[in-house]
């Protein structure tokens, strides 16, 4: 095999220390200038898997989970490492999971098992694909191995995401005691981690959890404390999250044409993001708006496309909300029978998936 020259080497060291530089700078932050960085490079075959990855976590971490998805599947074509491989198929499963693709992230999500099936990271990815589909016993199962040894290791960071993904747990069966204190957990565990983007998070779970139970003055204290953690940040999810979340305050307080122009900004946002099962919750909200508005024509069409859009991911909650809406909207129109059938079959969906969200009526 013929040896390389000084003069070929070189080059392939510069870009090296250039990955190692723009992985640097991801970890502080700084997204949009590392996919810039990313774009003037051209790599060899051997440094593409990385090469790849760092641009799937870049847009990631900026929530365009569909593209980050799309650039992890070019990491894994070029993942002849282990580590690679299951670094870019942990990557791949968390973004088809965020968008709602739960056949997709189980299969990769097989295939990582294959490969690792007893690393923290891969059991901690298989709760979280089984939370989103509705799997919650054997979700929480794990989840609770998993707390009890992170708190042995000490690693804060994941003990907090553990008391999170726990919470939302509690939140889909209706125990919102035991999710606020969860939530209270993971918020206490970010903040001594000196994670801001974990506190954030911890924040608007804890808000939903007290909204959803009533206790909307708080809820909004909190949702105002992790907008100011995020506004000067990168994260567009975090960002929508938080209008989102602001506004189903407001609509809940009765100040309704606030509570629009937040849902407004979280439809941009998500709509950039090419997150559909997110923008179902925000149409679902604009069409509550419309029905306590008395624009019930508005609110139905609004119910029937979040219905659409949360069938695009496995979104069951967010299924049901809209049903149970629409349902009230066609009795108000004097449509009982039908209205009455969707109901039930709301109903069913619910008990199913072990949830409660029937009884969310108040919110």
């Amino acid at each position: 095999m013929r040896e390389m020259s000084s003069d070929e080497i070189m080059p392939e060291k510069n870009i090296i220390l250039q990955l190692e530089k723009i992985s640097r700078k991801i970890d502080r932050g700084k997204f949009r200038s590392s996919l810039k960085e990313l774009s003037s490079l051209s790599v060899a075959a051997f440094l593409k898997s990385d090469f790849f990855a760092l641009y799937a976590q870049a847009f990631q971490s900026l929530g365009y989970f569909k593209k980050a998805a799309g650039y992890y599947k070019k990491s894994l074509k070029y993942a002849w490492e282990t580590n690679d491989r299951i670094k870019s198929l942990l990557g791949l499963c968390s973004c088809l999971r965020s968008v709602g693709n739960y056949e997709r992230a189980l299969k990769y999500m097989k295939c990582l098992e294959r490969i690792a099936p007893r690393k923290d990271e891969v059991q901690l990815e298989r709760a979280m694909i089984l939370r989103m589909g509705g799997r919650l016993m054997e979700s929480e199962k794990i989840l609770k191995s998993l707390r009890r040894k992170f708190r042995l290791q000490k690693d804060l960071e994941a003990e907090s995401f553990v008391f999170w993904a726990l919470a939302g747990i509690c939140r889909l069966r209706g125990d919102f005691k035991k999710s606020i204190l969860h939530f209270q957990s993971s918020l206490k565990l970010a903040k001594k981690s000196k994670n801001p983007d974990m506190v954030g998070y911890a924040l608007m779970g804890l808000a939903g959890a007290r909204r959803v139970s009533g206790n909307i003055s708080e809820a909004g204290k909190c949702y105002q404390r992790a907008r100011k953690i995020f506004i000067k940040g990168e994260d567009l999810f975090a960002k929508a999250y938080g209008e989102c979340g602001s506004a189903n305050v407001l609509r809940q307080s009765g100040k309704l044409s606030g509570a629009m122009k937040r849902y407004r900004k979280a439809f941009a946002l998500y709509k950039e993001l090419e997150d559909y099962p997110d923008l179902g919750f925000v149409l679902w909200g604009m069409g509550e708006v419309y029905k306590k508005d008395g624009k019930l024509f508005r609110a139905l069409r609004l119910f029937e496309k979040a219905e659409k859009y949360f069938s695009r991911g496995r979104e069951e909650r967010g299924k049901v909300l809209a049903m149970i809406s629409k349902s009230h909207v066609l009795h108000f129109f004097g449509r009982t029978d039908e209205a009455e059938k969707i109901f039930q079959k709301a109903y069913k969906k619910a008990l199913a998936s072990g949830m409660h969200t029937h009884l969310e009526v108040f919110t």
